[in-house]
């Protein structure tokens, strides 16, 4: 639990003192909530401490304890829904990856080359000492959101693609970095 961004030391000790929990009611009464703070229960959430519920359920759950002096046990059916989308994020947000449900990216090794078609994000031109441009960029597909880098030869060969906005398709290479070096680039009309 300490490896999900948001949930500290003395959080962590407190729900190990007081565990098991029944459930989230059990959990939400028992733990000190000035150390098991809003930032902590809902990092927990989104991370899948609470697997077997709906994740925006029990988020939406969460929020109305909060502002409800009085903890009351009812469902309320005012959420939507927690889609697989919505696990690969709070994962990703929260973990760096998706155990749930990896994409091929986070299943890919170092040196293997994969096809993606998404939106181009923050792209960034940046110049070398050698006075060459390259371009850094995020590119966002339906999985989620890799790192992109141009090196310049790529850069000079698909500069007319690397525009925020713009929806590619891109052939790369997954790098010691985490990020996808540029092998390929073509513009999409979908």
């Amino acid at each position: 639990m300490q490896s999900i961004s948001g949930v500290g030391s003395k959080a962590l000790e407190d729900i190990l003192e007081k565990r098991p929990f029944v459930d989230f009611l059990d959990f939400y009464e028992r733990t000190n909530s000035r150390v098991v703070n809003k930032t902590v229960v809902e990092a927990l959430i989104k991370a899948g401490a609470f697997d077997g519920e709906d994740r925006n359920e029990l988020l939406f759950y969460y929020k109305e304890l909060r502002n409800n002096d009085l903890v009351q046990e009812y469902l309320i059916e005012k959420y939507e829904p927690t889609t697989v989308k919505d696990v690969m994020r709070y994962e990703r947000d929260l973990l760096s990856f998706s155990i749930s449900y990896p994409s091929k990216w986070e299943k890919a090794d170092v040196g293997d080359r994969i096809l993606y078609k998404g939106n181009i994000k923050n792209c960034h031109i940046h110049t070398t000492s050698n006075n060459n441009k390259m371009a850094f960029f995020d590119l966002e597909f339906e999985e989620g959101v890799i790192d992109v880098v141009a090196f310049p030869r790529r850069y000079y060969k698909f500069k007319e693609y690397f525009g925020n906005g713009n929806y590619i398709k891109l052939l790369g290479e997954k790098t010691n970095d985490n990020s996808l070096k540029v092998i390929g680039v073509d513009g999409c009309n979908e």
